[in-house]
């Protein structure tokens, strides 16, 4: 529950490995340069988990618990690969029945979705799915909590999101240029969607945070 340290690590590995990016970039060492930078945000990482955690961080591996850890990261492994099969088949699909065109224009009207996603909600769900796994070791009203959590993401989610779709024009124009005309719908469509698909992402962050893993994959 450490989210201030968090924010200080995020702000030094963002900070140093784009700095790191755009020096090289200008030095022309071209797209070797990108990979550097993610070199660099990773030492950084790790650099700032020692400095805040200290010894903690050094530890030797052992197979004490392996059972438990079997248990919950076969189930939780098999939800995130689902996950992201469920993510990218729209796009594998559309550019194998529609075309190349077809498939960039979707993928164009995703990234309205995905910045959204990696803008604020991906930091948003990291805190409330640490609140309720709080709240589920400290024996605390989990359905309070829970229900709690649905009604402030959603009042901060859906007004964002109805935001993107009315505003996915200049968005998709600032962000891809004009010739992306095209993916304003696709982008409009998918806000909608993801709105709706927003209630059952809150109800997996539940099950992971009380280590109900095997519902969570069925």
């Amino acid at each position: 529950m450490n989210f201030r340290a968090i924010m200080y690590m995020g702000f030094a590995v963002t900070t140093l490995s784009c700095a790191t990016s755009v020096t090289l970039a200008i030095l022309g060492y071209g797209a070797i340069g990108m990979a550097w930078a993610s070199v660099v945000g990773v030492a950084v990482a790790l650099i700032t988990n020692v400095l805040i955690q200290g010894r903690e961080m050094f530890v030797w591996p052992q197979f004490k618990e392996w059972r438990k850890l079997t248990q919950f990261g076969i189930f939780a492994t098999g939800s995130s690969m689902l996950n992201a099969v469920a993510e990218r088949a729209p796009e594998l699909i559309v550019g194998r029945m529609i075309g190349i065109a077809g498939a960039g224009m979707y993928s164009r009207g995703n990234g309205i979705i995905t910045l959204f996603q990696q803008a604020l909600m991906s930091s948003v769900t990291s805190v409330a799915k640490s609140s309720l796994a709080n709240s589920h070791r400290e024996e605390k009203d989990l359905q309070r909590a829970f229900f709690q959590s649905v009604s402030q993401i959603t009042a901060v989610a859906w007004p964002l999101l109805m935001l993107f779709g009315l505003l996915s024009q200049p968005l998709i124009v600032i962000l891809f240029g004009r010739q992306w005309m095209e993916a304003i719908p696709i982008a409009q469509i998918l806000c909608a969607a993801a709105g709706v698909g927003m209630l059952g992402s809150i109800s997996f962050m539940l099950f992971t945070a009380v280590g109900a893993v095997r519902k969570m994959f069925r």
